[in-house]
Order: C-alpha cells, then structure tokens, then sequence
C-alpha cells in the first residue's frame, strides 16, 4: 500500500518547479517536500483556496450550472500558484525540461452529482489502482 510519509522522505529535495500563477512564464525551482507544505494547508493562498471553495458550494447550492461556475471560478484558480512536477524547465514548453523529476501529478475531480474523471471508478477504487502502480 502507497506510504505518503515515506514518499514524502525519498522525494522531499526533488525539484520541481512553481510559477507564480497560471500565466506566468517566470518559473521558480521549489522542492517537493516545499511544494507539499504548501498545498497542504500552510500556503499563503488558503484565503484564495478557501473563496473558491465557498463560491462552488453557494453556485451549486444556488443551482447554478457546472460549466458556468468552472468559467466563473477559471481566473481565481488561474491566479494561484501553479507547480510542474515532472521536472526543471528553462522556459514552459516541454521542450524547456532540463532535467525530469520521474514524478507525475495526476488530478482526479468529483463533480456534482458524483460525475468524475475517473472512469466507472470510485475515487476510492482508483486510488487503490495507483497505489498499485505505485507500489
């Protein structure tokens, strides 16, 4: 079974890199062990993170269309900070990777009404399945 602390421990000094938000194209180097710190509560966005949250939750209340709150949300999320795992980049296009991390960061949503990008998989389900990749 996939060990979060003892990935965390081998992977902590890989670098990866960070742009400040989605358009920016002056990409910063960053370790995982930084990059988990701070998408795990202790980021200086968690005012931004929670505004968007609580948006989605009263859209969906409000009985608002997926498609229209994803456009409506689309620039808060894209002024967050945006972290490439795979690797260090001298410029965003692929073909800017310097050296590659061997990571990957995949991003699995639940929509409303359980809708997923999941396939005919439970989140829990898939997890499982990459745990199995992983281990």
């Amino acid at each position: 079974m996939y060990n979060l602390r003892e990935h965390r421990i081998k992977y902590a000094n890989m670098r990866v890199m960070l742009y400040k938000s989605f358009r920016n194209e002056m990409p910063f180097i960053i370790t995982v062990d930084k990059v988990l710190d701070r998408i795990s509560g202790k980021t200086p966005n968690i005012a931004k993170i929670n505004n968007i949250r609580e948006a989605i939750s009263r859209r969906i209340s409000e009985g608002v269309d997926w498609k229209t709150i994803e456009r409506e949300v689309k620039p808060l999320k894209d002024s967050l900070p945006a972290y490439r795992f795979s690797g260090e980049f001298s410029r965003p296009e692929d073909m800017g990777l310097v050296k590659h991390s061997g990571l990957i960061c995949l991003d699995f949503d639940v929509k409303p009404g359980g809708k997923n990008n999941l396939g005919d998989n439970t989140p829990e389900e898939f997890k499982a399945k990459v745990s199995l990749l992983l281990s």
